[in-house]
């Protein structure tokens, strides 16, 4: 299996990155049925949108995963977001709170 590579580029979450990473930083590591179910969403997120998500976050160096058989166990890569953005913004990502954005 190819490993995934991280772009190097610093580039914040999309919105929907976001909501996955406070999930997966709220239940520590997970499959995509628990991510799902921890959304306590109604209706539920579609399961391939999530999953395209990771993959896409995986890619960008947000998470990592672990296969067991034929199960993946997600969770949010260690070195993010400390390494891209630095402490501050890990804790504003990481609670929630806005984040401040300046025009280019």
């Amino acid at each position: 299996m190819k490993k995934a590579k991280r772009s190097p580029d610093a580039v914040l979450p999309t919105p929907g990155e976001l909501r996955l990473l406070r999930i997966l930083w709220r239940i520590g590591e997970g499959s995509i049925d628990d991510i799902l179910e921890a959304a306590d969403e109604s209706p539920a997120p579609n399961y391939k949108t999530v999953q395209t998500l990771l993959r896409i976050m995986e890619r960008k160096g947000q998470v990592d995963h672990s296969q067991k058989g034929r199960c993946e166990g997600w969770r949010v890569h260690r070195e993010f977001p400390h390494e891209k953005f630095g402490h501050a913004m890990f804790e504003m990502i990481k609670s929630g709170e806005p984040i401040p954005v300046s025009p280019h």
